[in-house]
C-alpha cells in the first residue's frame, strides 16, 4: 500500500483537460446545435420521465418505446408509394384484376364506288361473264381492249388483239372447267388491279385454284396493256396437300 502511494506521488496523473464543449462555453462562442438565448428557437423543454412522451415530437412508424436498433437506422425502410388514382369520365371504370381491353380490329378505310361505266367495272363484268357465258362472252373483247394491246404473263408475252383473243379461245377449249371468283377492282381508267381466283380443270383430272392479279393501262376507254402475275408451279401442285407442302418447304429454303 505506501509502495503505491510512493509510486502515485512520484508519478502524479496527467491534469484532465476540459472538453470542447466546456471551453466554448467558457469562451463564451456558441456550442453547435444548441439554440441561442434570447431567440425564438430557445426554449427550456422539461426532461420527460421514463415511459412518459415528449410533446411536440411524433412517435415513428412502427417504431417500438424502446431503443431504436442501430441496422434499423443504418438502413431505413423505404415507404411504398401510395397508388394515384385518376378518375376520367370518359373512360369506362376498369375492374380491379384481371382487366384485358377488348381488341378493336382497324376498319380498311372506305373507297368510293367506281362507276358502272368505268373501264375497270367493264373489265369485271366481262370476268364475271366469262365464267358463265364461256365463248360467247368474248364479242366483248374489241370493246374493251385496243388493238394495239400488249398481254404478259409468266409463260407468254405476246401484242394484238387477234393473238389475244386466241388466247382465250384455247383457255376455254382446254378446260372444261373456267371460272373467276372473288373479283375485286382497285384504280381508274389510266391504271387499275383485277385481284381474283382462277379454277380450272381439264376433262379429267382435279381443279387447280390459282390466286391471281392482272394489272391493266387504259388509254381512250380501252386497255392497251394487261400483266397477269401467278405461281405456276404453285398452281400445278395445289390438288395435292403433301405436294404442296413439299413445295413450300423446298420454295421456303431457296427464297429465306
Amino acid at each position: 500500500m505506501l509502495k503505491k502511494k510512493a509510486a502515485a506521488a512520484m508519478c502524479p496523473s496527467p491534469p484532465r483537460l476540459p472538453s470542447l464543449r466546456a471551453s466554448l462555453a467558457t469562451a463564451g462562442h456558441a456550442i453547435p446545435g444548441t439554440p441561442i438565448k434570447g431567440t425564438s428557437r430557445h426554449r427550456a423543454l422539461p426532461r420527460p420521465s421514463p415511459g412518459q412522451k415528449r410533446k411536440g415530437t411524433k412517435k415513428s412508424r412502427g417504431s417500438n418505446s424502446g431503443p431504436v436498433d442501430a441496422r434499423q437506422m443504418k438502413n431505413p425502410s423505404p415507404r411504398r408509394p401510395q397508388a394515384c388514382k385518376v378518375t376520367d369520365s370518359r373512360l369506362p371504370p376498369a375492374p380491379e384484376s384481371g382487366y384485358k381491353p377488348a381488341h378493336r380490329p382497324m376498319k380498311p378505310p372506305a373507297r368510293a364506288a367506281l362507276p358502272a361505266d368505268s373501264l375497270p367495272m367493264r373489265i369485271k363484268d366481262f370476268y364475271e361473264r366469262v365464267s358463265v357465258e364461256r365463248e360467247a362472252a368474248l364479242e366483248q373483247l374489241p370493246e374493251l381492249y385496243a388493238p394495239e394491246v400488249r398481254f404478259v404473263n409468266p409463260v407468254v408475252d405476246e401484242t394484238g388483239l387477234v393473238t389475244f383473243e386466241a388466247y382465250w379461245r384455247k383457255a376455254l377449249k382446254q378446260y372444261k372447267r373456267f371460272v373467276f371468283r372473288d373479283i375485286e377492282v382497285v384504280g381508274d381508267d389510266a391504271v387499275f388491279t383485277l385481284t381474283y381466283s382462277m379454277e380450272v380443270r381439264f376433262a379429267v383430272g382435279p381443279t387447280f385454284i390459282n390466286a391471281m392479279s392482272t394489272d391493266c393501262h387504259g388509254r381512250d376507254g380501252k386497255v392497251v396493256y394487261c400483266r397477269d402475275y401467278f405461281d405456276p408451279l404453285g398452281t400445278l401442285v395445289s390438288p395435292s396437300k403433301l405436294a404442296t407442302w413439299v413445295y413450300k418447304k423446298v420454295f421456303g429454303l431457296l427464297v429465306a
